[in-house]
């Protein structure tokens, strides 16, 4: 309702998904209902993989797509750029590890959920990143492809680099847990750009689920 000097919360979607379906199912709207927050929900430009996780950076459509979307509401709105935040579920999972790997000079925190990155594709972020990694145990995997090795290889390599990593590993598999947009939330707005002290330093908050950890 008040979009000027408002955060940012992009919200990247599933494969075979849609942004109203992602805007719809993770109840957005609800959920930062009363706080001063631009949902930014794109459709994917319908490539294989939905976003392109998978390319390099030169001429990467969606990171073309983030830099302007964010360009054109910094110019609209005058957003809160200490405020900038990124999530989504599998392939929008895997294409918010991509922004938090090419894009944390923009981005405040992210939290991908069934999302990661494999030996071989990671890269340092370049500035420092809170990021909050959610999968659902040794059975999260679609296809060929294991979210459970993808999201504890990027925690290793994260915080080996530095970063502040929390975890939430459920046994629910290759979906969404209980809750866990909620959560995933409070984890992004208790993260502006550059947060000192880090406010979970002595423990994540009470109301995240027995299965989230520091490791």
């Amino acid at each position: 309702e008040n979009p000027n000097g408002a955060k940012v919360l992009f919200a990247w979607h599933w494969l075979s998904g849609t942004a109203n379906q992602a805007f719809r199912y993770m109840e957005l709207e609800d959920i930062t209902a009363g706080d001063d927050v631009i949902v930014v929900a794109p459709d994917s430009d319908g490539s294989q993989y939905e976003w392109h996780f998978a390319d390099e950076q030169t001429d990467n459509p969606d990171l073309l797509l983030f830099d302007d979307l964010l360009s054109c509401l910094w110019q609209q709105y005058n957003v809160d750029l200490d405020g900038v935040h990124s999530f989504g579920m599998s392939a929008g999972g895997l294409w918010t590890t991509y922004l938090t790997l090419y894009r944390s000079a923009w981005l405040a925190s992210t939290a991908p959920l069934s999302g990661g990155v494999l030996p071989g594709s990671y890269s340092s972020p370049a500035d420092p990143i809170p990021v909050l990694i959610t999968w659902g145990g040794d059975s999260d995997s679609y296809g060929s492809l294991s979210f459970n090795d993808a999201s504890t290889y990027l925690s290793e390599r994260l915080r080996d680099d530095g970063h502040f990593v929390a975890e939430c590993e459920h046994d629910d598999g290759h979906q969404l847990p209980p809750g866990g947009v909620e959560y995933a939330y409070r984890f992004l707005m208790d993260h502006p750009k550059g947060v000192t002290p880090e406010p979970y330093a002595d423990g994540l908050p009470s109301s995240f689920p027995a299965w989230c950890r520091l490791p």
